[in-house]
């Protein structure tokens, strides 16, 4: 399941993202894509990415300062190494959470190519008998909860999203965009395509 990050107790660190995040309005880009990439690891939350921004920071500096405080007990002579040594101590404390997210993202990435095989029988067998895409999507999110939770959740969130007034098309692009995996993009636009056609899903999806 995803990863709220919440407020409570954590106020002074989503005080100092925030503030970050201010000073950094410059790299709009940069920002931009932050949140994507918070949510494909399951991060999910309105405070997540001014923690992530603060807990980047704070363990930059705090490597840093360990760093520097080693060397001082060392009596390290060459200042030159010694700036370097803690230059790549608070790259590392910069970086590290970013390759965490990163490793996390990959791990659900081939979580829901696992599973995707047995969601997309669940829905050739709910289709078949009758139901609509909505509802053979809801079968498939509460049949693959204990067995494949990370595709449950995803399509959870996208039904949450079509309840909320987006359209399936819509929905379903998200998906994709949250779980970027090619053979999920190409069943999610072959859904797409065959939704806005009339076509008849079920039997599409038996040669997929």
């Amino acid at each position: 399941a995803g990863e709220s990050i919440q407020s409570d107790g954590l106020s002074w660190l989503v005080r100092i993202g925030e503030r970050l995040q201010t000073a950094s309005k410059g790299n709009a880009e940069q920002l931009g894509a932050l949140p994507l990439q918070l949510i494909r690891p399951g991060i999910s939350g309105g405070h997540a990415v001014p923690v992530f921004a603060a807990v980047r920071a704070l363990l930059a500096l705090s490597l840093g300062f360990a760093a520097g405080f080693a060397l001082l007990l060392l009596r390290l002579d060459n200042a030159i190494l010694g700036a370097v040594l803690v230059m790549l101590a608070a790259a590392t404390g910069l970086f590290a959470p970013l390759l965490v997210i990163k490793a996390r993202a990959k791990e659900r990435v081939d979580a829901v190519r696992f599973a995707l095989p047995d969601a997309i029988d669940l829905m050739v067998v709910a289709m078949e008998a009758g139901s609509s895409l909505t509802q053979a999507l809801q079968r498939v999110a509460l049949e693959l909860q204990g067995a494949h939770p990370v595709i449950s959740e995803q399509l959870q969130m996208t039904l949450l999203e079509m309840q909320a007034g987006a359209s399936r098309a819509e929905a379903l692009r998200h998906l994709s965009e949250r779980i970027p995996d090619d053979r999920l993009r190409s069943f999610l636009t072959l859904v797409i395509q065959s939704d806005q056609l009339g076509a008849g899903l079920a039997n599409t999806l038996r040669v997929f």
